[in-house]
């Protein structure tokens, strides 16, 4: 199976990669199913990841996440730096190692040890979707250092997971820009690897997927044979009957995916409940710079694809769980999202989470008596959101 980059649901595109040895065959192919393609020799440039001399001992600062992609050294810093700001807001959990050894750490905020709701977001699992990276570190800084949002902390707890597969992103960065995979080695193969949005214990293994481990689909040896994923998948069971919503942040297409994908025209009981805020949340985002995102069914969008982390999640009773394909939406930016376009991705992101995270309060959240402001503008966003969007099902 070729490397799938994306698709442009506004076009009816879909993206791949294909090596040369390869043109002939696929191009046979197409014809034969009276496909409308067009091919392009991709310049290797476009793809080389750009070396900038850095100063690792300077201070990362939010203005470098909004302006340029972090290292993961660098990503751990920034977090640091925050946890020692914010001692009360922001607490630091290890919740594993990556196959290299790196460690894979979980920001949570509005942890005060009651029993309130959680909002999980994760990013990175794919190395190559570098603005999921930005997208929750920025979420972290805002959401701790604007007072507007302290009341909505006070109901509903967050926990974000800002790199979720260190090892493929630093591999993507200084060795292979269009790197897909985690980095674990395979004693009795040349290709290293698994996708580990293929290696969720939930319908693992049948449709979407490789058993070949070369592909970039390679699924794994066996449910969460990844480290990474042991260790996600541990740590959200362990508080499972807390979370009430779960984003995976990924790039690109402007999507916003929900379950089943493992299979196709299948839905959980809820689905009206998943498009409603899935509509709201894309509404938010368009609000910010005019920029679509499509609300589609994660296996009727374009294939279905089993073992991934929201269907993952929604098996194991998360109320609300998505995946947010990020910008762009066109081939030719594609993963390698200009760093001038960071910050508005970012802003558009956070939009759409803070939509989940008031739906999860409303629903879930305890009760907190204040006058605040933040509260009052709470209440507002969410009536005019069940007030103007439509409750229709989609392409679903």
């Amino acid at each position: 199976m070729p490397d799938f980059l994306g698709e442009n649901w506004k076009q009816k595109q879909a993206h791949y990669f294909i090596d040369k040895a390869s043109v002939e065959k696929v191009r046979s192919n197409l014809a034969m199913n009276n496909i409308t393609y067009q091919m392009r020799d991709v310049n290797p440039q476009l793809f080389k990841v750009r070396r900038k001399r850095r100063d690792l001992n300077g201070v990362v600062t939010i203005n470098d996440v909004n302006n340029r992609y972090l290292s993961y050294d660098e990503q751990m810093q920034f977090l640091n730096t925050l946890s020692q700001q914010y001692p009360e807001d922001v607490k630091l959990q290890k919740l594993g190692n990556s196959y290299e050894g790196r460690a894979l750490t979980a920001v949570r905020i509005g942890d005060d040890g009651s029993n309130k709701p959680i909002v999980w977001i994760d990013a990175g699992v794919h190395a190559r979707e570098w603005i999921s990276y930005n997208v929750a570190l920025y979420l972290v800084y805002t959401i701790v250092t604007q007072p507007a949002y302290r009341d909505l902390l006070n109901s509903v707890q967050l926990i974000v997971v800002p790199n979720t597969n260190p090892d493929g992103y630093e591999y993507s960065r200084t060795n292979d820009r269009m790197w897909r995979k985690t980095r674990s080695r395979f004693s009795n193969s040349r290709c290293g690897g698994a996708d580990a949005n293929r290696n969720y214990p939930f319908f693992w293994g049948t449709q979407g997927v490789s058993h070949h481990q070369c592909s970039e689909i390679y699924c794994g040896s066996r449910p969460q044979s990844e480290p990474e994923v042991l260790a996600l998948t541990n740590a959200i069971q362990r508080e499972e009957t807390r979370i009430k919503g779960y984003i995976a942040l990924h790039s690109y297409g402007q999507e916003i995916l929900y379950p089943w994908g493992h299979t196709m025209h299948t839905y959980p009981s809820d689905v009206k409940d998943l498009i409603r805020v899935g509509k709201a949340m894309a509404k938010a985002i368009k609000a910010v710079n005019n920029t679509d995102y499509n609300v589609v069914n994660s296996g009727d969008g374009l294939y279905p694809a089993a073992g991934a982390s929201d269907d993952w999640a929604k098996s194991r009773g998360i109320k609300y769980s998505y995946t947010i394909e990020l910008s762009p939406v066109d081939d030719y930016t594609g993963f390698v999202l200009p760093e001038e376009r960071i910050n508005q991705v970012c802003r558009e992101a956070f939009q759409a989470i803070q939509v989940l995270m008031i739906e999860v309060k409303t629903m879930f959240g305890i009760r907190s008596v204040t006058s605040s402001a933040s509260s009052a503008q709470s209440s507002l966003l969410l009536k005019h959101m069940r007030s103007t969007i439509s409750r229709g099902f989609g392409r679903g």
